[in-house]
């Protein structure tokens, strides 16, 4: 976000960490990004920011006092025409997680009784 010198911009993308981090998500749009079949097109998250930036993020896991705890990973805000290279680079970074991390990273839990809210509720697992 150093990089982005535009005030309105930068505003944009912070209030959409915020809505993040408090559970909020866009519905489900499905965006072809060039990767196919691999760990990131299941984990990517790409949220508009503008006619020409994407905040790239995905769902992680990190070891906290024993458990395994959902946290947000903000990678990068991109033009969708550079999101490719770095889906790459993320199924790279992937390959070292372990089958049960990544099902950690692919599980959601929505707050409310069925996946149709937008709000949603991080995992933990001992």
């Amino acid at each position: 976000m150093a990089r982005i010198k535009n005030t309105e911009i930068c505003q944009k993308i912070c209030t959409l960490l915020r809505q993040l981090s408090s559970g909020w998500r866009q519905s489900k749009r499905e965006i072809n990004f060039g990767v196919v079949d691999d760990t990131s097109s299941q984990l990517l998250e790409l949220y508009k920011v503008n006619e020409s930036l994407h905040l790239v993020w995905t769902i992680d896991v990190i070891e906290e006092n024993s458990n395994y705890v959902q946290v947000l990973k903000i990678w990068d805000v991109l033009p969708l025409s550079e999101v490719t290279i770095l889906a790459r680079n993320i199924d790279i970074s992937y390959r070292s997680y372990s089958v049960d991390i990544l099902r950690f990273c692919k599980t959601r839990c929505y707050d409310g009784y069925n996946s149709y809210t937008n709000s949603m509720i991080s995992f933990t697992w001992k």
